[in-house]
């Protein structure tokens, strides 16, 4: 008989529990791509040491969709071509490329909302043509 009381008992008891499941919240990561500060259209002056003559043009930089650190530069030396270039941090490397001719390589970082470069043009199909070594700042 004893055996009959604690049964109701016990399932008064258990229907009068609650069950709480925390969970931790998912971390939310926050990815900084460093080439979104290079993005955008720029003006750029640019200083030819070999000609030692100033030239003017607008740039545009654009992130690659397949590679994580790669921009690319259109407009590069006032030509209509497009340049990679590696992006890592505040600085910018352009790797040595031969596009339409000319063969490109040089360096440069982000001082503020300037863009500060340093790269040689060869012209491949002047017979006459040296390497011209630019200064350019490009700003928004």
């Amino acid at each position: 008989m004893k055996q009959l009381l604690l049964l109701p008992l016990l399932a008064i008891a258990i229907s009068a529990c609650e069950i709480t499941v925390v969970e931790d919240p998912v971390p939310v990561i926050i990815i900084d791509d460093s080439r979104d500060r290079f993005t955008g259209y720029f003006d750029a002056e640019e200083y030819s040491k070999t000609a030692r003559v100033y030239t003017y043009y607008t740039i545009r930089v654009v992130k690659s969709s397949r590679n994580n650190n790669v921009v690319f530069i259109r407009n590069f030396y006032g030509l209509d071509i497009e340049v990679l270039a590696e992006v890592h941090g505040n600085d910018i490397f352009i790797p040595e490329q031969d596009i339409d001719g000319y063969h490109i390589e040089g360096d440069g970082y982000l001082d503020g909302g300037e863009l500060i470069l340093f790269y040689s043009v060869f012209d491949h199909l002047d017979p006459h043509a040296h390497t011209d070594f630019c200064e350019t700042v490009a700003f928004r």
